[in-house]
């Protein structure tokens, strides 16, 4: 780093202004992350951005906005927070397209409860029964047609196993096919 004093150019390296124990990612750049995840970013000496334990969004926009501001390399931000690469790569270009609410950690899978109760698939198998197609008793009960599916899988009474027949006792009379002691009669 170059400072400029008086119109003459003086090299000088940045002087060590993060806390004990964080690391550094840049010039006058230093991050910070205790045991339980959260963490600070300094930028020479001063915090500039903080996280909470568990709170990926604001650890994501710190991320971005360090490298995007160009204080850090997106290669050492991303080896600091444990990141590939390209992840944070993907980060920058979501945060660019949509702002900071594509940072947001959306859950996976079912947004909200399974919507389906006993009552409901009770009255499905009822319909189904009744002769309503399956698009139609979705319809009705607001749900897909694949839970329509499941809910008449999952309340179908198995099939009893058909009676074993008998097996035929030895030494009945026809003696077709029947095999007797050796040396019989």
């Amino acid at each position: 780093m170059a400072v400029t004093v008086s119109g003459r150019e003086w090299a000088m390296a940045p002087l060590p202004m993060g806390p004990g124990g964080s690391i550094p990612v840049g010039p006058g750049v230093d991050v910070l992350i205790d045991e339980d995840g959260a963490g600070s970013v300094f930028l020479w000496g001063m915090a500039a951005w903080y996280w909470a334990a568990g709170d990926d969004s604001a650890r994501r926009l710190a991320a971005v906005q360090l490298v995007n501001a160009q204080h850090a390399s997106q290669r050492a931000v991303a080896e600091v927070l444990g990141l590939n690469e390209s992840t944070l790569w993907r980060w920058r270009n979501d945060y660019k397209e949509a702002g900071t609410g594509a940072l947001v950690n959306e859950r996976k899978g079912p947004k909200g409860p399974w919507k389906l109760t006993d009552d409901m698939a009770e009255s499905i198998v009822s319909k189904r029964a009744g002769g309503a197609s399956l698009r139609d008793i979705a319809d009705r009960h607001g749900v897909s047609t694949d839970t329509v599916r499941r809910a008449l899988a999952s309340k179908q009474t198995p099939e009893p196993d058909p009676e074993p027949e008998p097996e035929p006792e030895s030494g009945s009379g026809s003696g077709v096919g029947a095999v007797g002691p050796p040396g019989g009669p």
